[in-house]
């Protein structure tokens, strides 16, 4: 974007719990931060009612937007990524295809989990239900072959918190992958898990959903990486990637639609360098962020990034 937009911008350290007098926010058309949860109701007790409060990093502070009409939830919320990818999966799904979802059994009954479950229940999806655990990791192949298609695609949900249990459910289907198609579908947490071979997620087509992800063969990225590099003589973080997309987010609402800006949160999307913005209102008129990027792992090595998602 060619445009050079003045901005004038107020800073204040809330380390040691400080908090800024009321008259700092004299003339803001918006607050971003404090970045962490624990902060949050300190400054917000202090800010004027009517303005607007960004929470740029924390998924927690989703919770708060219940108690404060003037917050708008920039991070998307583990609930939001699990949404999407039900319905992508419900998207794909072919009249000759199997879903399966996969669970260890006994694990941890964890506020995740039972999200998934709930989502899966009320989306209507038909989908047959297997667990086992890890200790029968060796011998559940032909049990897990025995209840799906050898026709059309095997397409499989899971949602656990053990990398030990995850790792050898990919394991599992790479290995039956040789006998039936399929196609895995994962919350984001499975890329953080290091002992799983990445070849094996490629393999199993791997279909994940995202709060961020930077495409870096997108023209937009090399041009800020440039930018960037030429300015600081570094490399960005993935913390200047979000403040950037923040930043450019509401500097331009404020600056197209004025003191009205928020009334068009809901009808400006916004697909940034790292994050996507697709902002919805609730009841009490604060907002949440339900943008989420999808991801692709391809059988040929390469990773797709899809377009703007919004819901």
């Amino acid at each position: 974007d060619a445009r050079i937009l003045k901005t004038d911008i107020k800073v204040f350290d809330t380390a040691n719990d400080a908090v800024p007098d009321s008259t700092f926010f004299d003339g803001c058309d918006f607050v971003i931060g404090p970045v962490y949860n624990k902060e949050f109701k300190n400054i917000m007790s202090h800010v004027p009612a009517e303005l607007p409060v960004i929470s740029p990093l924390d998924h927690r502070t989703t919770a708060l937007t219940d108690e404060y009409p003037n917050m708008i939830q920039a991070p998307t919320n583990r609930i939001y990524q699990y949404r999407d990818l039900v319905k992508w999966l419900a998207s794909d799904v072919q009249p000759t295809d199997t879903v399966l979802y996969i669970s260890e059994t006994n694990a941890r009954d964890t506020v995740a989990i039972r999200e998934m479950k709930e989502i899966l229940k009320s989306s209507g999806l038909r989908y047959n239900e297997f667990s086992y655990t890890i200790l029968q990791g060796r011998s559940i192949s032909s049990a897990l072959l025995s209840r799906m298609t050898r026709t059309g695609n095997n397409r499989v949900i899971i949602e656990s918190e053990s990398e030990a249990w995850v790792n050898d459910l990919v394991r599992n289907l790479t290995i039956l992958s040789k006998k039936a198609k399929i196609i895995l579908y994962s919350p984001s947490k499975i890329r953080s898990f290091e002992s799983i071979d990445a070849e094996n997620l490629y393999t199993n087509s791997l279909h994940v959903c995202l709060s961020y992800n930077i495409d870096y063969e997108r023209p937009e990225v090399k041009n800020f990486l440039l930018k960037y590099r030429a300015i600081f003589h570094t490399e960005p973080t993935l913390f200047a990637f979000q403040g950037y997309d923040i930043a450019t987010y509401f500097i331009n609402l404020v600056n197209q639609y004025g003191y009205d800006w928020r009334e068009k949160l809901e009808e400006t999307p916004m697909r940034g360098l790292q994050a996507t913005f697709d902002f919805h209102k609730k009841a009490n008129n604060s907002a949440v962020n339900e943008g989420v990027r999808r991801i692709e792992y391809l059988p040929e090595g390469t990773i797709v990034d899809s377009e703007l998602n919004v819901q």
